[in-house]
């Protein structure tokens, strides 16, 4: 699993958790600690649901979430259920699963940032880009410090080769993060796209300071270098490169010695 499924996977186990036990007890508080015997059955099995996928088993936490959504009568616990499924669906890699599960969600709280992140970024694994860049558009709107949907959004603009879009995110991620090294080096990449090379040998040289060990900063910065017309630093980056990612500084050396 790479660094981007990782750190999403952790963002969806941070959303689930805090979402769940705090829509539970919002649940249970609307109804005076009571609520209807659907509730009631829902209200288990969310806490069985919470319990198995904070253990990691998100197939038995499935099949509780999918048993609160079809017993629960409160607005609040039918979100609750349909959140945690779709949350629990996109842990196992089932998106368009977890995008049905989302968009139903969303229709009980349309203005729920994190459940506008996590069906953008069920979109984005479905190959629907353009409903993605929409819902994750609207998550950060609503929720302008979000940020795994900004940095979902900039990964997307990136792709689509919206460079001036993608850098705009990163600026926004290193203002919530000045230390953010994967937001310094994707406003370093943006700005090489747009070949405004000296902001990006500016931004790589900046996210270089914050991740020494990180090839790809180096790799960059060398690249960045030989675009700006200095072969010469090229050279030097490939040296520091090379004692850290021998493969990756053979690519560089064949971009400096075609």
């Amino acid at each position: 699993m790479n660094r981007r499924a990782v750190e999403i996977m952790l963002a969806v186990l941070a959303i689930c958790a805090a979402a769940t036990l705090f829509g539970v007890a919002e649940s249970r508080a609307s109804n005076g600690g009571e609520g209807s015997a659907g509730d009631r059955v829902a209200f288990g099995e969310l806490q069985q649901a919470f319990d198995s996928f904070e253990a990691g088993q998100f197939e038995a936490a499935a099949t509780h979430y999918q048993r609160a959504v079809d017993v629960a009568d409160g607005e609040a616990f039918r979100y609750q259920a349909l959140f945690g499924l779709g949350t629990t669906y996109a842990a196992l890699g089932r998106h368009a699963e977890a995008a049905a599960s989302l968009e139903s969600a969303r229709e009980l709280r349309p203005d729920h940032a994190e459940t506008l992140y996590l069906l953008g970024t069920s979109y984005a694994a479905t190959g629907q880009t353009n409903a993605a860049v929409v819902t994750l558009e609207e998550a950060v709107r609503r929720a302008p410090d979000l940020v795994p949907a900004r940095r979902e959004l900039s990964v997307l603009y990136a792709g689509l080769g919206w460079h001036e879009e993608a850098a705009g995110q990163c600026r926004k991620l290193l203002e919530l993060n000045e230390a953010d090294v994967e937001a310094q080096l994707g406003l370093a990449v943006a700005h090489f796209h747009l070949e405004r090379y000296d902001e990006a040998i500016e931004d790589f040289e900046r996210a270089v300071a914050l991740d020494p060990q990180n090839p790809r900063c180096r790799f960059g910065l060398g690249l960045a270098h030989l675009m700006a017309g200095d072969r010469d630093q090229a050279i030097v980056e490939y040296g520091e490169l090379k004692k850290i990612d021998a493969e990756l500084a053979r690519e560089l050396y064949t971009r400096i010695f075609p």
